[in-house]
């Protein structure tokens, strides 16, 4: 889901483990509103690489979906 991309990057940017950011698809030429959380919920390293478990969840037309990916970057 591209909504939630840069709130996804923003919260693993930013915020500490089980902190979540809620965010929204205002302003985004899409005529299905949608909301919701991104919550990282577990950091840990493997090798050169930091790895972080989040939890997305969106709201759409009265439905939720959410999904729990993990995402790594090389570095600290």
């Amino acid at each position: 889901m591209d909504a939630a991309i840069h709130p996804a990057q923003k919260a693993l940017e930013t915020k500490k483990d089980v902190e979540l950011l809620d965010w929204n698809n205002n302003g985004m030429a899409n005529s299905v509103a949608i909301k919701g959380t991104v919550t990282p919920t577990s950091t840990h390293k493997t090798g050169d690489q930091v790895c972080r478990q989040v939890t997305l969840v969106a709201i759409a037309k009265g439905r939720t979906q959410s999904w729990i990916p993990t995402a790594c970057k090389k570095g600290n």
